[in-house]
């Protein structure tokens, strides 16, 4: 049976009622089991969802962080809460070096894709750690096996092209950089985020996944079926010998934060729950927050609309679709705090979760050549928020 449009599941919604747990009010719709399938045939989330308007938010406070990143042994050897043996270059080519001075990281990359495992990846105010990358399209997946969340208060950039002589420095801002903390990544007031593309996640992608492209696993049969794999999972999280616990943290971006890609770019932050308060700017991209242990990605047969589609579940599922073992489902919440602003000119916002929470300011502006949209996911419902 065909899903029922969008604008019909979001008129059906229930009346605005307190939620005490949330201390705002609430406008709840109905949900639904995932085996039943979503728009596009991705799963739809567990129980009520809600999108929530003018709800008061609280804001994760950052632990002092240390001054920049900490690598993990450059031989195989036990890392932070990671117990088996690994060691920083995992896979590509790459090396980092510190400056004298101390407060500056340079990772330079000469292979088209790298991951590294770091023990500790915080970012000190007045700190900064760029990435040289060989091409505009190169990517590198930052592994952080910290039992703590992650800090940044400093800058992180990405860089790639001919050397400017004054800066030192590429002269072109690209490349894509994942930050994988499955205890949280926080964005401090004072974070300054400069590249081509983000992807910043408390649920682990495998490698393959990465190598070969997000949406490498995806088929037409899939598509059309209602079959896709997870891409992001906290299911992956469990790599430690004798884990049992799915551990996903949040992703927040605290006021004072500013996070931006690059033109086309894409800024895509996953985990239990996502607060934004900062700011976020992709022109002519996509910004995602999606909230929950499972994330599927597909590609739109929407000409009008950038970027990649999302569904989000609040369990944990495996490779294939299966439910882990995972008594501690994630809230599945998404907040853009009354300080926050996410704009993408030309570009798409996708906001996706159990409870979405739109407090604060969403932009996609329109030319006249390139549509700008807005989507709202709760659950099984969406709705195109008010560009400005």
């Amino acid at each position: 049976m065909a899903s029922e449009p969008f604008s019909n599941r979001l008129r059906r919604g229930k009346a605005a009622s307190f939620d005490p747990r949330l201390n705002c009010y609430a406008r709840a719709f109905e949900g639904s089991h995932p085996a039943r399938r979503g728009w596009n045939g991705l799963p739809e989330l567990f129980g009520a969802a809600a999108i929530i308007l003018g709800a008061a938010c609280s804001v994760a406070q950052a632990a002092s962080p240390t001054a920049l990143p900490s690598t993990c042994s450059m031989a195989p050897a036990a890392c932070g809460v990671n117990k088996s043996n690994i060691q920083f270059l995992q896979s590509g080519a790459a090396t980092q070096a510190v400056n004298a001075a101390g407060n500056t990281m340079t990772v330079t990359q000469s292979s088209n894709a790298a991951i590294l495992n770091w023990a500790s990846f915080n970012v000190a105010k007045g700190n900064t750690v760029n990435f040289i990358l060989p091409s505009n399209t190169a990517e590198t997946l930052n592994r952080i096996w910290d039992g703590n969340p992650s800090t940044i208060a400093g800058a992180i950039n990405s860089y790639y092209g001919s050397l400017n002589s004054k800066t030192g420095l590429p002269s072109n801002i690209g490349g894509q950089i994942y930050l994988i903390n499955q205890s949280g990544i926080i964005f401090a007031n004072g974070a300054q985020i400069d590249v081509g593309s983000l992807t910043a996640s408390t649920l682990d992608i495998t490698n393959s996944l990465f190598t070969n492209g997000l949406l490498s696993q995806n088929t037409l049969t899939q598509e059309t079926s209602g079959q896709l794999l997870p891409v992001f999972s906290a299911a992956n999280n469990l790599t430690l010998p004798g884990t049992t616990t799915l551990n996903a943290g949040a992703v927040t971006v605290n006021a004072g934060a500013q996070l931006t890609a690059a033109d086309g770019g894409r800024i895509m932050l996953l985990g239990s729950a996502v607060t934004n308060n900062g700011s976020i700017t992709t022109p002519d991209g996509q910004t995602i927050l999606g909230a929950g242990k499972t994330v599927y990605l597909a590609a739109t047969t929407d000409p009008t609309m950038r970027g990649l589609l999302i569904e989000v579940d609040q369990y944990a599922l495996d490779g294939n679709n299966n439910q882990v073992t995972d008594t501690a489902p994630a809230s599945s919440t998404v907040t853009n705090g009354a300080t926050g602003s996410i704009s993408s000119p030309r570009g798409n916002v996708t906001l996706a979760g159990l409870v979405v929470n739109q407090n604060g300011l969403v932009s996609a502006t329109s030319s006249v050549n390139d549509n700008g949209s807005i989507s709202l996911i709760a659950g099984d419902v969406s709705s195109t928020g008010d560009p400005s």
